[in-house]
């Protein structure tokens, strides 16, 4: 019971952040920043196949860190559906990762209409990315660096996302 209480007051704290949100209701600082290498890692696939980050050396790579059951992840889900569907064949690649079980998440991705590629990874990934609020979005540039790191769901950031994708495809 006491954890129900504790869950229950979670959601409701996500559910009433300000325009910046995550799950863990406050803004996180101290992740991996930009001009970093992105750290590789492996990841299944809900089909099962394993990838690593590094697979996608030469593309553009919108990594999102995100987890079913967070509200805030929920919301920016569709901006990362458009991104995904806009730049499909351009060389850019959005994958969600989250350690949930891939059932809860072929559920979800079924649910909400989720066409990118979704996996499944250990939590020593999200250590690794020094991500401890969801959801955390990264766009990494075709040599594996990270160029753009942000934290929380803020209604309109598509745009700043499409700004970096563009700018990171036409470089050479």
């Amino acid at each position: 019971m006491k954890l129900l209480r504790i869950l229950l007051f979670l959601l409701v704290l996500c559910l009433s952040l300000p325009l910046v949100t995550s799950c863990t209701g406050k803004k996180e600082e101290g992740g991996a920043t930009t001009a970093d290498m992105a750290p590789d890692f492996s990841a299944v696939l809900l089909d099962g196949d394993e990838v690593k980050l590094s697979d996608f050396r030469g593309r553009v790579v919108l990594l999102n860190f995100w987890a079913t059951w967070c509200p805030a992840c929920k919301k920016e889900v569709p901006e990362l559906q458009k991104i995904a569907e806009d730049y499909e064949g351009k060389k850019v690649v959005v994958l969600g990762v989250s350690h949930e079980k891939p059932e809860v998440i072929r559920e979800a991705k079924g649910a909400m209409g989720i066409t990118y590629l979704l996996a499944t990874v250990e939590a020593e990934v999200f250590n690794t990315y020094r991500v401890k609020g969801i959801p955390q979005t990264f766009i990494i540039d075709k040599r594996g660096r990270i160029r753009l790191h942000r934290s929380g769901y803020i209604p309109g950031m598509e745009e700043e996302l499409r700004k970096t994708i563009d700018r990171l495809l036409e470089a050479r």
